[in-house]
Formats: structure tokens, sequence, C-alpha cells
């Protein structure tokens, strides 16, 4: 029995120390293959240059030569300020010539704008026919002075036609600049048809000719204006008006008496100014405008006629 105990507990030992032989053999084994690997990464590993290798692959710079170095020559300040002056006459010239280009451009594309306007203003006429106040048959019989104080063109129509300040301005110089010259005109041939003390008869003969080039000029300026669809509606509403302030052009004769009437319970003697035109209306019919007033006072489309007067209605009414 303890034989048995004994040959057991010696197998036992003997097993143990089989053991730790093997675990010991296998770590010394991997040990090695460890240290046989660090090795190998030392050895591939690059070397570091040294200082004296370093320094003798470096190329060595020669001495610059005094004698090949050229001086600089700096401009006087006189020369400086002359170049300056002449680069800012250069600058100024090329500044003035984009300044005419940009105006010539800004005044082409105002043009166009104006074009813009006359199409949209016509267009607006155009949409406007049946949304008047009044039915569109006697719409067409309105009718509308163009010129309200002197040779000025009435506010209502520029409204009614919806005219910009502009148009308004150059409607305005167009109607002096016609009514002035044919005022010229019945001066130069105006004459003495009869005078006495209280009373003295003007005639002007018709000037149609003249008159007709005058007309033309004004319509074709109010039509370049306006443009066509206003010019028209201009027409239809104020050229009945129009030709009578205007002399009717020339195609009438013209006849003018001034007489100095003595009407009851006024103190004062009034002028009666009778003021006729005479149209040939086709053959064989005359058509007459006839204005009789009673003044105090000469009114101011007739002041150009007081030289004409005697003396005693001109003292009067001067």
């Amino acid at each position: 029995m303890n034989r048995y105990k004994r040959l057991k507990k010696a197998s036992l030992v003997l097993a143990v120390s089989l053991l730790a032989g093997a675990l010991i053999g296998k770590t010394v084994f991997y040990i090695q293959k460890l240290s046989r690997s660090h090795s190998n990464l030392i050895a591939a590993a690059p070397t570091s240059p040294t200082r004296s290798d370093t320094t003798s692959s470096l190329p060595i710079a020669e001495k610059p030569n005094l004698a090949d170095l050229v001086p600089i020559h700096l401009p006087d300040k006189a020369t400086v300020e002359q170049e300056l002056a002449v680069k800012d006459r250069h600058d100024f010239f090329e500044d003035i010539i984009a300044l005419e280009d940009l105006n010539e451009e800004l005044h082409y594309e105002n043009e166009e704008l104006r074009v813009q306007l006359n199409d949209f203003l016509n267009w607006l006429l155009v949409n406007y026919k049946g949304r008047y106040p009044l039915p569109e048959h006697l719409l067409a019989r309105l009718q509308i002075n163009p010129i309200s104080d002197g040779a000025l063109l009435n506010p209502e129509l520029a409204e009614y036609l919806r005219m910009s300040i502009d148009e308004e301005e150059h409607i305005n110089n167009s109607f002096l600049d016609i009514k002035t010259t044919l005022a010229q005109i019945e001066a130069a041939i105006i004459s003495v048809q009869a005078q006495d003390e209280d009373r003295v008869v003007l005639q002007v003969p018709k000037f149609e000719e003249e008159g007709e080039i005058l007309r033309e000029d004004l319509y074709d300026d109010l039509a370049t204006t306006l443009g066509d669809d206003r010019f028209f509606q201009f027409l239809d509403v104020a050229e009945t008006a129009l030709n009578s302030n205007m002399y009717y052009f020339g195609a009438a004769e013209r006849t003018m008496v001034f007489e100095v009437v003595y009407l009851a319970g006024q103190d004062r003697p009034q002028l009666m100014i009778k003021d006729g035109w005479l149209m040939e209306d086709g053959e064989n019919r005359r058509t007459i405008h006839l204005t009789e007033s009673f003044v105090s006072e000469v009114p101011d489309e007739y002041l150009q006629y007081l030289n004409f007067m005697p003396a005693s209605v001109s003292a009067i009414y001067q």
C-alpha cells in the first residue's frame, strides 16, 4: 500500500517536471525569435550622415567682384514732377473723352425713353375709349380752347392729353413762335379803311399761302411731340378754337372797328370793338365770325392796334 503511494507520488513529480521543462523550452524559443527580429530591424534602418559628410556636400559661394556692380542713378525731383504732370494731362484728356462718350450714350437713351413714353401715352388714349363719364358719341363733341393766356397752352387740354412737363413747354414755345410770326405778317399788310375823330376801321387781307406754311409747321411739330394718336385727339377737341386763335392761318379776311361811344348811365366813355372774320365757305357761300364788345380798357390782344387809332381814342385808353 505504501509502495503504491510512493510510485504515484513519483509519477506526479515526474509529470510536473516534464511540463515545466516544456514551458521553459517554449519560452526560450519565442525569446530567441524576437531577438532575431529586432536585430534585422536595426540592420535595415538608415544611418544618419555625420557632420563632416554634410558640410562637404554643400557648394561654397564665390566672393563677388565689386568692380562688376552697376551703380543706380535716381532721377532728380524736377524730372519726376514733369513726368507726373504729363501723366496727369494724359489722364485728364482721357477723362474728357470718356465723359463725352457717356453724354452721347445718355442722350441716345433719353431719346429712346421719350419715344417709349409717347407710345405708352398713345396706348392709354386708345385703351381709354369708352371709359369716360360721357358716352363716346358725345365725347366727340367736346371742344377745348387750346390757348388760355396769350399764347400759352390751356392746362385743361394738357391734362386731357396727359402731356408731360417737357411736352407742355415745347408746345408753348411752338404756339408763341407761330402766333408771333402771324402777327408780324398781319402788321405788314394791315391798312386803315376809314377814320374820324372817334372811330377807325382797320382791314387785313387774306395771306393764305404764308398761313398754310405756318399751319403745316405747327402741325408737324405737334405730331412729333405728341405722337399720331394724341395729335389727332388734339385736332378733334381743339382745332376749331386753334384756328380762331391763330388768325385762321391767313384764310380769312379781317375787319376791325374801334369806336368811342357813350352809354346811358356811364360817366366815362366806352370803347366799342367789332372784330369780324370773313371766309369763303364753298361756292357762293361765305362765313362770318363777328364779336362785339364794350370795354373801359383795351384788351391785351388789341393793344398792338392802338397806334392806328385817332389820338383822342388812344389818349383815353392807352
